[in-house]
């Protein structure tokens, strides 16, 4: 609890560890994934008899287990984009 805490101040997007994720998450999460889809449907359905244009909701799945290659990716990309500054940028690098 206190990790996706942490993640949504920080702005990242919580995601359970693999060892965390079991075929009991598994099923909740596309549950949590079905049931968004029919509450955007109904409400879509609803605002269309009111004459009016279905709203836009983002189908935004629940998040899936974090392994470490998808870790592993994220840092690379940190660490190029990081030499990327500094090559353009050598006089903020301070060194």
């Amino acid at each position: 609890m206190a990790r996706l805490l942490v993640e949504q101040e920080s702005g990242g997007e919580y995601s359970a560890p693999i060892e965390e994720w079991d075929t009991a998450n598994k099923i909740a999460a596309m549950t949590y994934d079905r049931m968004g889809e029919l509450i955007k449907a109904v409400l879509s359905t609803i605002q269309v008899q009111k004459g009016k244009s279905p709203p836009k909701y983002p189908a935004k799945p629940f998040p899936g287990p974090r392994t470490a290659v998808e870790d592993a990716r994220k840092a690379l990309a940190r660490e190029t984009g990081q030499m990327l500054i500094n090559w353009a940028t050598p006089h903020a690098a301070g060194d």
